[in-house]
């Protein structure tokens, strides 16, 4: 398997503008990559990008009756929030259901845990 580049832009605008002209695969954890390689279905990327630092795709907000959930929402944030919890407990339900602990749980956290 021949290798590939890897960015972790913490923008959008970055994240586009690495992907510019490339074949990139965008993750944001990263649980089904090793995977996807292995198959290679779509063939190789050029170009891995993590958006796991683009804080403007975290969130969970709710205005004018719409709640609206950020490309980076994790099960886990589905299981804890507020708004989530009150208005859509179908989510955090379906949430508890999907998978185990550590899938749900982002990245970052385990930094926090650590020794």
């Amino acid at each position: 398997m021949r290798g590939f580049d890897f960015a972790a832009p913490t923008t959008i605008q970055g994240a586009l503008k690495a992907a510019k002209g490339k074949k990139s695969k965008f993750i944001a954890g990263g649980t089904n990559f090793l995977p996807d390689l292995r198959h290679a279905h779509d063939g190789l990327p050029q170009l891995v990008i993590d958006l796991s630092r683009v804080d403007a795709l975290r969130g969970i907000s709710q205005a004018k009756g719409e709640i609206r959930l950020g490309a980076l929402t994790t099960l886990t944030d589905l299981l804890e929030n507020k708004i989530i919890v009150r208005e859509a407990p179908i989510l955090p339900a379906m949430a508890a259901k999907f998978a185990g602990p550590i899938i749900r749980r982002p990245p970052t956290s385990f930094r926090r845990c650590s020794p």
